[in-house]
């Protein structure tokens, strides 16, 4: 199977353009040169966030553009820009398969306080998604933080 780049990258904007590297220890020097700043997950981070600024200018209806900048602003400890791109990228319509893998709006919001928002949204997938095991868990969390 062949992809082009324009195609790989239509692909890849589901994942917001994250990456996991696995290598030996000894190959950590050719990961470090192919990466530059990259390597460094705080520069990754910044370097993801300006993607997700471009990404959501050029794509502003775009709920995967915004879940990618608000996971950024996260990573960056920008909790208040995170759960409003996560409200945003949520009101636009991500499939509610994408909480039962991304649960990230669900660590911002109960990070921010806004437990009312992750209970009803983890409400939402359970009834799609019953067995999983990470949308109960934070639903329970929520649950705990509003019960007092």
């Amino acid at each position: 199977m062949s992809l082009t780049t324009a195609e790989v990258q239509d692909l890849w904007r589901y994942y917001n353009g994250e990456y996991l590297i696995a290598y030996p220890p000894g190959k950590e020097g050719q990961v470090r040169e192919a990466l530059g700043e990259d390597f460094d997950l705080t520069a990754n981070w910044r370097h993801a966030k300006l993607h997700g600024e471009e990404d959501v200018k050029a794509r502003p209806n775009d709920p995967y553009a915004w879940w990618g900048l608000a996971k950024a602003n996260l990573r960056l400890g920008n909790v208040t820009a995170a759960t409003e791109q996560f409200d945003r990228a949520v009101a636009l319509g991500v499939p509610t398969i994408y909480y039962l893998y991304r649960q990230e709006a669900f660590e911002a919001w109960t990070k921010a306080g806004d437990h009312q928002k992750t209970l009803k949204v983890t409400q939402l997938a359970l009834r799609a998604y019953p067995r999983s095991k990470e949308l109960v868990q934070y639903r329970n969390l929520a649950r705990d933080a509003l019960s007092g």
